[in-house]
């Protein structure tokens, strides 16, 4: 009588994997140095496994997603002091894109009211939009940001940037409604 034992992961399949998981990190926020970090722990568990998964896609998708939400999960939970540099810069950006975006709707508004709105903005956009902003604030193309950050077009840039312009919009839009009625009513 033969035993058979379940074969392990074979190494030409952990190679395939590496890339697939870097990219799903990417694509969740990441930058390109988290990702790598997370695709490599997400390729150590898959060559940790006594057997092969069936779908080796699909188990290092999930996986990775799941590294990459408790690694956000464990930030949320601790500020990192170590990047206030890289908080200020983002805030910067944020304010001249707002500043930039919303002059001419709100030709009131007061440079308080753009910081507060910067604020406001920095905790619901991801740092993949940010970068998005920095690269269009240098007058980059949508076709060539698209390029440089892995975007699938220059329309899925597009998009982006409207998506962070309405949520910057819905902020000043709250924060007029907000000045306009006084506490309590």
């Amino acid at each position: 009588m033969t035993v058979m034992f379940p074969a392990p992961v074979d190494d030409t399949t952990l190679e395939a994997m590496w890339p697939i998981s870097v990219r799903q990190a990417i694509r969740m926020g990441m930058n390109s140095q988290d990702a790598e970090d997370t695709a490599q722990e997400a390729v150590l568990g898959l060559a940790s496994l006594p057997e092969a998964p069936r779908n080796p896609v699909a188990w290092i998708t999930s996986v990775t997603a799941r590294l990459v939400f408790d690694q956000r999960r464990g930030q949320s939970r601790r500020p990192n002091l170590g990047d206030l540099d890289e908080l200020a810069e983002q805030r910067r950006e944020l304010r001249h894109f707002v500043e930039r975006e919303l002059s001419a709707s709100y030709p009131a508004i007061t440079p308080l009211a753009f910081e507060q709105i910067s604020a406001i903005l920095a905790t619901v956009v991801s740092q993949r939009e940010v970068e998005v902003l920095k690269m269009v604030a240098e007058g980059c193309r949508y076709s060539e940001i698209a390029d440089v950050l892995g975007y699938a077009d220059a329309d899925t840039v597009e998009a982006t940037v409207g998506k962070v312009r309405r949520k910057a919009t819905e902020i000043a839009n709250e924060l007029v409604e907000l000045r306009h009625h006084p506490r309590g009513c």
